[in-house]
């Protein structure tokens, strides 16, 4: 299997800038997140896959292993609009030394762009962090130093988690392991993340990983190694198109704290 590895939250602080909070989180109701998709069925990942349970992504084509939703703060401007993601696991990962990681593809290439991640292991925030070399050929050029990413060099992170980070029971029902799953809930901002990301118009795609620390996805990965379908942005958003994105090969670099 193969992995990402991304500029950590703590290296970025020296060159990167910290945006306060001025959004409200309100989650949505159940029936309001739209399930991931890849290949026009919904996204699903195998059980028992990865241990220990807290990072084992979970779904089938009953019960999607993710979500995603957004709130238009019920106002037309997307600028104070909130982005969120959902992730099924096997068990709760509430108070585990973990990271879960929904690594985007934001500009539909294939490779690893960025990575909206909760790291419970070194920075215990919800950070928003750089693959430092985006795109094919997914590998890092010889002797590229990820300070030296020349692409954008900002980044959202928070410590508020009791307004960006939530753990449910699963609400649908799920039961994988004989017992409840859980949901992980994060979210940003809508005008950081398209200030950061540059994402207006085009949409984005999204996979589902955990990992033992914060420099890469170690722990689960997709079944196929394939983002999802890809996400309308707020401002087109309708009906989740059918489109593959290849995660095929991807490494990502990023600079350990």
């Amino acid at each position: 299997m193969k992995h990402f590895r991304f500029l950590s939250g703590t290296a970025c602080l020296a060159i990167s800038l910290i945006v306060s909070q001025t959004h409200a989180v309100t989650w949505p109701a159940e029936v309001d997140w739209i399930a991931l998709t890849r290949g026009g069925s919904l996204y699903a990942d195998a059980l028992n896959d990865e241990n220990p349970d807290w990072v084992d992504v979970v779904g089938d084509n009953t019960h999607a292993a993710g979500f995603w939703h957004i709130d238009d703060m019920g106002s037309a401007p997307v600028n104070d609009d909130i982005l969120m993601f959902r992730m099924r696991l096997n068990q709760t990962g509430l108070g585990q030394n973990s990271v879960w990681q929904f690594v985007l593809d934001t500009d539909l290439d294939g490779g690893a762009d960025w990575s909206l991640q909760l790291d419970n292991k070194t920075d215990n925030r919800l950070e928003f962090v750089i693959a430092t070399s985006p795109g094919p050929p997914f590998a890092i050029p010889p002797g590229t130093d990820p300070a030296e990413y020349d692409g954008v060099n900002a980044f959202w992170s928070t410590n508020d988690l009791a307004s960006y980070r939530r753990w449910s029971a699963a609400g649908d029902g799920s039961n994988f392991d004989g017992d409840a799953d859980a949901f992980l809930d994060v979210a940003m901002p809508w005008d950081e993340f398209s200030s950061i990301t540059g994402v207006t118009d085009p949409m984005f795609a999204v996979a589902l990983t955990t990992s033992a620390n914060h420099n890469n996805t170690n722990k689960d990965h997709p079944d196929d190694n394939t983002f999802s379908d890809p996400i309308p942005e707020p401002v087109t958003a309708v009906a989740v198109v059918s489109a593959m994105a290849g995660l095929g090969g991807y490494i990502k670099r990023r600079r350990t704290s």
